[in-house]
């Protein structure tokens, strides 16, 4: 999700993107979502493919935040110290905590490919000539 802290090492980052990751970070979502979302906000409809993916790139690379993206950002981070994050209408785009139903669901998966690998192991080691 921090991703932008590795680009461009040595040279400072442009103010936008830090409220970007920053807001990203709060929201639990990737940097491009906030940016579809930022736009979105910014002109009342959904963003063209195009249009998201070409500010996206500069965003990324060079960490040129589109101007849209900003006041969002910058609302998102106050409303989050402000304690007030949860009653806005941002509670929407945060991604619920896992459920019981969802730990177990994890937990079982991790189960099964732990006893995958083992038996994957087991049968490449069992056939394996030693010199």
């Amino acid at each position: 999700m921090h991703s932008l802290r590795h680009r461009n090492a040595g040279q400072p980052l442009d103010p936008g993107a830090r409220l970007v990751i920053e807001a990203a970070a709060i929201l639990e979502i990737s940097e491009y979502e906030l940016l579809d979302l930022a736009y979105r906000e910014w002109y009342g409809r959904p963003p063209p493919a195009r249009v998201l993916s070409d500010a996206f790139g500069p965003y990324m690379f060079h960490g040129r935040t589109p101007f849209w993206a900003v006041p969002l950002a910058r609302e998102v981070i106050a409303l989050y110290r402000e304690g007030r994050l949860e009653q806005s209408r941002f509670r929407a785009v945060m991604r619920p905590p896992p459920t019981l139903r969802d730990l177990l669901v994890a937990a079982v998966q991790s189960v099964l490919l732990l006893l995958l690998f083992g038996l994957i192991w087991y049968a490449a080691s069992a056939h394996v000539p030693y010199p």
